[in-house]
C-alpha cells in the first residue's frame, strides 16, 4: 500500500502547525497592544479646572470668631466625634496656627495634629486646653 497524493498518513505534525493554532495566531495578530483611552480624561484644556479646593476659603471664613463658633457647634452635633476634632484643627489653622497653639499648650506639633485627627482620641483635658487657647469654651444647653 502506498501513500496517495495529499495524504497525511505517516507525517508528523510540527508543533503549532495545526489549523487550530493557526487560527489562534491569526486572532492574536489582530489584537492591538495599545491601550484604549477609555475611562480617563484624555484632553483637558489648560484653563479648565477639574476641581476647586474648598479649604482656603473655609480657613479664611474661620478667622471670624462667630463663624468659627457656628462651625464647631455644627460639627459637634455630628454622630462621629472625629468630625469635631478635624473642625477644631481647622479653626486652629485659621486663627493662630498649630505651632503657636502647641507652644501655648506645651505640646509638640505632631502630637497635636495626631490628637485632632479623624482617628484621634484626645482627652477632655486636651480639648478644653485647646479651646481655652483659642478663647473659646464648651457650653451645654437643652436641645429643642
Amino acid at each position: 500500500m502506498g501513500q496517495g497524493i495529499g495524504s497525511t498518513a505517516g507525517k508528523k505534525d510540527k508543533p503549532g502547525s495545526s489549523s487550530l493554532s493557526a487560527a489562534r495566531s491569526a486572532r492574536k495578530r489582530g489584537i492591538s497592544k495599545r491601550q484604549k483611552p477609555t475611562g480617563r480624561i484624555t484632553k483637558i484644556a489648560p484653563d479648565d479646572k477639574v476641581s476647586v479646593p474648598y479649604e482656603p476659603d473655609l480657613l479664611k471664613r474661620l478667622e471670624e470668631p462667630g463663624h468659627a463658633r457656628a462651625y464647631l457647634a455644627a460639627c459637634l452635633q455630628d454622630d462621629f466625634p472625629g468630625t469635631f476634632f478635624v473642625a477644631l484643627r481647622q479653626v486652629i489653622q485659621a486663627r493662630d496656627g498649630v505651632t503657636k497653639v502647641a507652644k501655648k499648650l506645651r505640646l509638640n506639633r505632631p502630637g497635636l495634629y495626631r490628637a485632632l485627627s479623624e482617628k484621634g482620641n484626645p482627652s477632655m483635658k486636651t480639648i478644653m486646653a485647646v479651646m481655652a487657647a483659642l478663647g473659646l469654651h464648651l457650653e451645654v444647653s437643652k436641645s429643642l
